[in-house]
């Protein structure tokens, strides 16, 4: 019988492989739609598949407010620093960049909980660097810091939501995430319309042109890797029994995003490489079972 952090790192691999096909996606379908338009397709999506399991009886009136920023941090702000990084970054650098989100989780939790064990950071460390040997080039960017300093800005709004996570469906004693969940991507998608409305607002005009093909990359986006992905995130984060078990998964969708860049959409990549990265990360994933 699986246990519930047995199903919360199943929850984790799923989402991991699901995200590994997010990047070739966008790449090869969506260039020259605007980065905070498809942001707000694909929230929209999210929420239009959670509103009708919305159940606002489960959620005391005190977190309601506090679940729809949680949202508009963790993925609304997140989603409009990534995509400004974008500016200063080559894409390859913008992956590289995200490589600090299992350090933020890790030192989070250990600043929280005031326990530090020297075990779990090895094995996050050991996560950064595995992922790191995968996907790291020569950063040759004239403007490499400033998308360094945005992009950890990004790490940051999505590694601590997913701890903030944990800690207010605990305190709200939520016990069926799915009643809720519209919650937080009703807080996103309300951000992401408010930045869409500031950017629009000089001219009231969006020219904006998809077709039929981009409408169901579109599609599977928002309404899979967006809105079953982030909630099954969470789900999972919220069950697995190691918060450095959390913060390791959160790069897992590195070897598995290079492998199907191979195999499904062509590109090249360094096997060598990719075999001693994905060896690293499956020993810092041992590590972070551990007791």
């Amino acid at each position: 019988m699986l246990t519930p952090n047995h199903k919360g790192l199943l929850a984790l691999l799923l989402v991991s492989c699901i995200w590994a096909f997010s990047f070739g996606l966008i790449k090869t379908y969506l260039a020259g739609i605007p980065a905070t338009f498809l942001t707000l397709l694909r929230l929209g999506l999210a929420v239009l598949i959670f509103l009708p399991l919305l159940r606002l009886r489960s959620v005391p009136k005190g977190y309601r407010l506090k679940f729809m920023t949680l949202g508009a941090i963790q993925y609304g702000l997140m989603y409009l620093l990534l995509f400004q990084a974008f500016n200063y970054l080559k894409a390859y650098e913008v992956v590289l960049f995200t490589l600090l989100t299992p350090l933020y989780i890790e030192l989070a939790a250990d600043l929280q909980s005031k326990r530090w064990s020297s075990l779990r950071l090895v094995s996050v460390i050991l996560a950064i660097l595995g992922a790191a040997v995968i996907k790291a080039e020569e950063i040759d960017s004239s403007q490499w810091w400033m998308g360094f300093l945005i992009m950890q800005g990004a790490n940051l709004c999505f590694g601590l939501g997913q701890l903030a996570y944990r800690n207010l469906r605990k305190r709200a004693a939520i016990t069926r995430d799915h009643q809720i969940y519209a919650l937080p991507f009703l807080g996103a998608f309300i951000f992401a319309s408010s930045i869409q409305a500031l950017l629009t607002l000089p001219d009231f005009s969006l020219d904006v042109s998809i077709s039929g093909q981009q409408f169901f990359v579109i599609l599977y986006l928002g309404a899979i890797a967006s809105g079953l992905g982030f909630f099954l995130w969470n789900w999972g984060a919220a069950r697995v029994h190691s918060t450095s078990l959390l913060a390791v998964m959160n790069n897992a969708s590195i070897p598995l995003g290079v492998i199907v860049s191979i195999t499904v959409f062509g590109e090249s990549a360094d096997i060598p490489r990719l075999v001693l990265g994905s060896a690293i990360m499956l020993l810092s994933l041992f590590l972070a079972t551990r007791k």
